[in-house]
């Protein structure tokens, strides 16, 4: 409502059986369709360009205390929203297209018990992925205080959703606004005697052995006179050529 107040075209979806229009500017989808979801979009586009979408499916918090509820908020989160990014890839073609995915409890501040919802913080780690893989979709995770989640965060989430500063990742805890950045620190010596890596200790390397997996074992062996155990999903030799004769 305070979207369309705004003068947004707004189209609302619910998760449903399968892809059917229930009102004017309403529909349903099943939210483990990716065709569903290329229908919405097709909606969407003959309404309002360009297209942003949010994705609510996961904002309720946690609820899971079975395997059938894990499944059931999976189906409405993580695998609803790889559905809805595999529909966007297959509509790549189109251009200034937005996507917002909002959760609660998914990650933490300052405090590991503010995530309090696991499955929605997987959600995260997809959209880092899908950023890289589809340039020209804008995405973001906008995540709620699971802890205070009441209508003042519906006035933050209309303004963040209008906000012209696109950041992928942002946080509310008690209606303040965070996001993650970088800044220098400085590197503190390390005392190599205090480490837990040990003289002719054991050493279990699993994957990346056709780069960085490999030149730690050449470290290991060289600081160490580690012995090592090399896994991989291909013989060692085949990922990395005369490094692992070197060896």
């Amino acid at each position: 409502a305070r979207l369309r107040a705004a003068g947004a075209d707004v189209l609302f979806a619910r998760f449903g059986e399968a892809f059917e229009k229930t009102g004017e500017g309403q529909f349903q989808f099943n939210p483990l369709s990716m065709q569903d979801y290329v229908s919405l979009l097709e909606v969407v586009e003959d309404v309002t360009t360009p297209v942003h979408v949010v994705h609510f499916g996961c904002c309720e918090g946690s609820t899971v205390r079975s395997e059938d509820a894990l499944d059931k908020s999976l189906n409405t989160g993580l695998r609803s929203v790889l559905y809805l990014v595999q529909a966007l890839d297959r509509k790549r073609e189109r251009s200034a297209t937005e996507l917002s995915v909002v959760t609660t409890g998914a990650v933490s501040l300052t405090d590991p018990e503010e995530c309090t919802s696991p499955e929605a913080a997987s959600i995260w780690g997809l959209l880092k992925v899908a950023a890289m893989e589809l340039p020209q979709v804008s995405m973001r995770a906008i995540d709620l205080d699971a802890s205070d989640h009441q209508m003042s965060d519906v006035a933050l989430l209309v303004e963040e959703l209008s906000h012209k500063s696109w950041q992928a990742e942002v946080a509310y805890r008690q209606q303040k606004r965070f996001t993650p950045s970088v800044r220098r620190t400085e590197v503190v010596d390390t005392n190599l005697n205090d480490s837990a890596l040990k003289p002719h200790g054991v050493y279990l390397i699993t994957g990346g052995l056709g780069g960085i997996g490999l030149s730690v074992a050449r470290w290991l062996a060289e600081r160490y006179s580690a012995h090592l155990v090399l896994v991989g999903r291909t013989p060692l030799g085949e990922q990395s050529g005369d490094g692992a004769k070197k060896t």
